[in-house]
């Protein structure tokens, strides 16, 4: 131990933000993936208090800390009535121990560390450090420059979320179960019904695709084969830890095509474990905040893009290419039914032009693009720079520049609109304002006890309160769903809650909740997608609810 961490190991632990790492199991259950909360931890004269919420729940936290031996013992009480025991002890700045629900069957291991979660081994810089460092592992194994195959738009949107907290903390635990259950990729397919491990002699026809492909972009990485028994056009990668590729393909897929495409389908699953994207996830808004979730199926469907790229390398025949993508997006593999691929082409050009962005979030959760707007990418790599300057030849109509800039414009055109939204503090601060005069105009108008509370929240704010003030009652409902939109989205629970909290203070004001205020406060608080309870436990945080 270093002198410096002796010193932080002495003394009383520092009171402000800290973060809790555990993992959870029960008696007949595996170790979680660790999770990550932050807490608000206070130390004085021998005793810890503290709060803290988990997703949308809060608890409190009381106990003792003994300076000497350094021993912790605390008990944490959710708002729903459980109740966890946690006992410790120091661990340099820290603390680590074990816990236990009271009277239940969970229990596991715990760290606490202090600082905000934000801070705790799961920053941006070592979340993209874990990305080069496995981007340059594959690129080890392959002769093509894997970046200049990515699709710049996938490498803006992952930036994005290495920046924000929610994604980096909810893909540490993905990584942690993710490198758990790799090493079993490989045994799962030996013996099961429905799927089995091919060998070369077993489907020559196959490997020998495969051989094609790995020729083509310099592969050098093992890969495994399993055929799955269902009739369905699919196909799926993934990766082990000792850097094998395993694809799946279902019976399906290989009797539908013929080699040349089943060169593009297995050099687009090759590009997913090549380009990373096994590394992310598709983070659902209970996990995550609602513009989080967003962008993360926005990157899958970016993603789709850079590995059909990796496809088209692999078969560079762009009729053959279409083709496959026309059969994908119909599902019809009865070849004579079909025109010219180009034919689908052209169309795909022309409905792609008309389409417009949804307005609506929840159209924003797909994982991958329309047919026709992948055939139309496709179309433009094929026509670029970067595609002959990949397979070593001249030409391209395209520059680099001009590809992206044509891809990117496709693409957003699956993208809500709420993505290109910008939320900055001044939106947050009207929305606070209206909600504000909302609930203070709810019962026979603002009292002066409820106008010093607004006064309080519209400090820095002064123009803006006056001129909501003086819009019409209609307009300023209707301001408060345009911002209640984003903001649903783009903030965390705890700080939509925190909203509400302020509007409580307002409607608490002159000494009692009335009837209307509560109404009023219901409202913001299904505008802001809380809770049902939310209003509940926000009065109960006050103390006991007036009436």
């Amino acid at each position: 131990m270093s002198e410096d961490r002796k010193k932080r190991a002495t003394g009383a632990p520092t009171s402000g933000a800290w973060t809790e790492q555990y993992k959870a199991r029960s008696v007949d259950g595996p170790e979680s993936p660790p999770t990550l909360m932050d807490c608000d931890l206070k130390f004085a004269r021998g005793r810890v208090t503290g709060s803290g919420v988990l997703g949308d729940v809060r608890y409190q936290i009381e106990g003792t800390f003994d300076e000497g031996t350094g021993t912790i013992r605390f008990r944490k009480r959710y708002v729903d009535g459980e109740l966890y025991v946690y006992v410790g002890a120091r661990n340099g700045a820290g603390f680590e121990g074990r816990w236990r629900l009271v009277n239940g069957a969970e229990y596991g291991s715990f760290e606490l560390v202090p600082g905000p979660m934000a801070t705790f081994d799961a920053s941006a810089r070592g979340a993209q450090a874990l990305f080069r460092r496995r981007a340059k592992a594959w690129q080890k194994v392959c002769d093509i420059d894997l970046e200049s195959v990515r699709f710049d738009g996938e490498k803006k949107i992952l930036a994005q979320l290495l920046e924000d907290e929610d994604y980096v903390r909810a893909l540490q635990s993905f990584h942690a179960e993710k490198d758990a259950t790799d090493d079993d990729t490989l045994q799962r397919g030996e013996l099961s019904a429905g799927r089995i491990r091919l060998s070369r002699r077993m489907m020559p026809g196959l490997f020998a695709v495969v051989d094609r492909c790995k020729a083509a972009i310099g592969l050098r990485a093992p890969v495994e084969l399993f055929c799955i028994n269902d009739a369905t056009l699919n196909a799926l990668v993934t990766t082990t830890a000792h850097g094998h590729i395993v694809i799946d393909v279902t019976s399906g897929t290989i009797d539908a095509f013929d080699d040349d495409e089943l060169a593009y389908i297995i050099g687009h699953e090759l590009g997913h474990a090549l380009l990373g994207h096994l590394e992310t996830f598709r983070a659902m808004s209970g996990e995550t905040k609602g513009i989080t979730s967003l962008r993360s199926f926005a990157l899958k469907r970016y993603q789709e893009l850079s590995a059909d790229r990796m496809g088209l390398l692999c078969c560079p025949d762009l009729e053959v290419v279409l083709r496959a993508e026309m059969m994908f997006t119909t599902g019809v593999r009865r070849r004579s039914a079909f025109g010219t691929a180009r034919a689908f082409l052209e169309h795909a050009k022309k409905v792609t032009a008309d389409v417009a962005p949804p307005s609506e979030a929840a159209e924003g959760l797909d994982t991958h693009p329309y047919g026709e707007l992948r055939a139309v990418a496709i179309d433009l790599f094929y026509r670029s720079q970067t595609f002959a300057k990949l397979r070593k030849k001249t030409g391209g109509t395209l520059s680099e520049a001009q590809l992206e800039a044509q891809v990117e414009k496709i693409v957003k055109r699956m993208n809500p609109s709420v993505l290109d939204a910008q939320i900055d503090r001044d939106d947050v601060a009207e929305f606070v304002l209206l909600g504000a005069i909302a609930v203070a105009e709810a019962t026979r108008g603002t009292s002066r006890a409820e106008a010093r509370v607004i006064a309080q929240l519209a400090e820095g704010y002064r123009r803006l309160h006056a001129k909501l003030v003086a819009m019409p009652m209609e307009d300023q409902q209707l301001r408060l769903v345009e911002l209640a939109e984003s903001l649903a989205l783009a903030l965390s629970y705890p700080q939509r809650e925190k909203i509400l909290e302020d509007l409580v203070l307002v409607a608490r004001a002159d000494g009692r909740v009335s009837k209307r205020e509560r109404e009023a406060l219901e409202g913001v608080s299904g505008l802001l997608a809380l809770n049902e309870t939310a209003v509940d436990e926000v009065l109960e945080s006050f103390g006991k609810p007036l009436d």
